[in-house]
């Protein structure tokens, strides 16, 4: 980037990329104890997949397909052999 040239490069988007992982973690981590690790997850993996991956309807299903199956895997991986119990939010007062 040369000074005073008006093309700032990759950096707005890069700014704005990180913003919104900023922005999202920081709300990940305040909705979890909320709504629960079976609400959020898919949602928070879905989004930050289809932030960062292609902008088209192919994109879109496969960003909800592994947000599905990283958060049954991960779920069920920790409960089930690890014995770790996460946040059930609004999951606790329906069960």
């Amino acid at each position: 980037m040369i000074r005073g040239s008006l093309d700032n490069g990759p950096f707005n988007t890069l700014n704005l990329r990180a913003f919104f992982v900023l922005v999202g973690g920081t709300l990940y981590v305040a909705l979890i104890p909320v709504l629960g690790y079976l609400i959020v997850t898919p949602i928070f993996i879905a989004a930050f997949s289809f932030l960062l991956g292609p902008k088209n309807a192919r994109g879109i299903l496969e960003a909800l397909l592994v947000a599905i199956i990283a958060t049954a895997i991960i779920y069920s991986v920790f409960t089930e052999a690890l014995y770790v119990q996460f946040p059930e939010g609004l999951m606790e007062e329906k069960l």
